[in-house]
């Protein structure tokens, strides 16, 4: 790009509404463009703004922050998600795009998990008893797998596994890529996966 050449709307839009990988495209022009860095201000204000309004006229409706915490399958033990179609179709868009960005346009329906971004890193929210982490490098996912802590961190092309000491019963790795699922039984410290094929990672309670 040129330095006199400034971002068009669809990329400044992509900035302002946090897509990480167009931040990161954006960050040199933006350095020394004030112009588009004010810009990129002022879309995030009117964004903000557009999302009070918008929740202002729907009252109970659960906020995007609210939304993407939500993990695939809570509609069905969440009254409210349930019951609002508005709601619904937003968190169904939250898991299609973020399940877009991490796969491409052929994601597989396994790609669909709660995907938010943490300092640029792809980190997961666990489901039900499960910790899971679709595994790109950076991705990163802490939770507790029947009562125990379980750190998912992908780095250097290796999927590593941290269980803290004392589970009160066996724990099992899943990994899943689209045509099969691996079990192996996981004991306490760090054990390492290479990526391989493998595309979803997930810690249960349980025997391998």
């Amino acid at each position: 790009m040129d330095a006199g050449e400034h971002l068009d709307l669809d990329r400044l839009l992509a900035v302002a509404e946090g897509d990480a990988a167009a931040a990161q495209a954006a960050r040199p022009h933006l350095a020394g463009c004030a112009r588009c860095t004010a810009e990129v201000a002022r879309l995030r204000s009117f964004i903000a703004a557009v999302g009070d309004e918008l929740l202002a006229a729907r009252p109970g409706c659960l906020s995007p922050d609210e939304l993407a915490t939500l993990p695939p399958g809570a509609d069905t033990d969440h009254a409210h998600l349930r019951d609002c179609p508005l709601c619904y179709e937003e968190w169904q868009s939250l898991l299609d795009l973020e399940a877009h960005r991490a796969f491409g346009a052929d994601a597989p329906p396994l790609a669909r998990s709660l995907l938010f971004q943490q300092a640029d890193r792809f980190a997961y929210a666990a489901a039900g008893d499960g910790l899971e982490l679709l595994l790109a490098e950076g991705a990163e996912a802490s939770g507790e797998v029947a009562g125990v802590k379980v750190t998912l961190r992908v780095a250097d092309s290796e999927l590593r596994v941290n269980v803290a000491a004392g589970a009160s019963g066996p724990l099992r790795l899943l990994l899943t890529n689209d045509l099969f699922t691996k079990r192996q039984a996981l004991a306490a410290g760090e054990s390492r996966t290479p990526l391989a094929s493998w595309k979803q990672a997930k810690v249960e309670a349980g025997a391998a």
